[in-house]
């Protein structure tokens, strides 16, 4: 949410920026890919940011307003915020996620189809976690589908299906595309792989990333692949 204000930002980056203290920094939380300014992204990367996260969730627009983005969030806004980000000399990376509210398997393949799509140099797909108190855990509390109200158990790190019962797809659907982004937007797409080996050129970050690919590949191959592989989860 760093940008959600962007006097507030602004001001953050300003003070950075005449304290003068060196330091490299980034937005991995992620901000909304409609809040992106390409004077404020420039004065970002002045300040020392380095990298920005944007969370574009999914690939359809009835998907977002479905789960409270509203119109705001658009297909549209995502690849102009990758571009902007992109020529502020930020990198672009996005989170994804699978199992919203009003997913379909249309749904989900739009949303691999968009991650193909975009410039970024990093992408993250998870499978949906409903919040204690969103819009979405709402709903679902009113149908019937919470399983548990173990608070506990509300973590990126657990499995989803344990948490609650999605109440259009069978989990092993919403498994099957969270796998399938991985297989198509990472180790399928060659214009990715390229950008992520000339990343890693240049940050002499060949082992680790090697590894995290070679772990990832096995996860997939070995059939593996859930919520608790992805540290991502849905919230308002």
């Amino acid at each position: 949410i760093f940008t959600s204000d962007h006097e507030w930002a602004a001001a953050v980056c300003e003070a950075i920026i005449a304290k003068s203290p060196g330091i490299a920094w980034s937005c991995t939380n992620g901000i909304r890919a409609d809040s992106a300014d390409p004077e404020l992204f420039a004065l970002m990367r002045r300040a020392g940011c380095f990298r920005v996260y944007l969370g574009l969730e999914s690939g359809s627009e009835e998907v977002l307003r479905a789960f409270g983005k509203g119109g705001r969030a658009t297909l549209d806004s995502a690849e102009l915020a990758v571009r902007k980000a992109r020529a502020a000399g930020l990198e672009p990376n996005a989170f994804f996620l699978v199992g919203l509210t009003g997913d379909t398997s249309q749904t989900m393949q739009s949303t691999i189809d968009l991650a193909r799509r975009l410039e970024l140099d990093t992408m993250k797909c998870g499978i949906c976690v409903p919040f204690p108190g969103t819009q979405m855990f709402n709903t679902l509390q009113r149908g019937g589908h919470i399983k548990t109200l173990d608070w506990d158990a509300y973590t990126v790190y657990n499995d989803a299906d344990a948490i609650f019962d999605h109440p259009t797809l069978e989990w092993p659907t919403i498994i099957r595309y969270f796998r399938r982004f991985y297989r198509q937007a990472y180790f399928g797409n060659p214009r990715y792989l390229w950008r992520r080996l000339r990343y890693a050129l240049r940050a002499r970050e060949v082992t680790w990333n090697l590894w995290y690919a070679m772990r990832f590949l096995f996860m997939l191959v070995a059939g593996r692949g859930h919520s608790t592989d992805t540290p991502y989860a849905h919230r308002d």
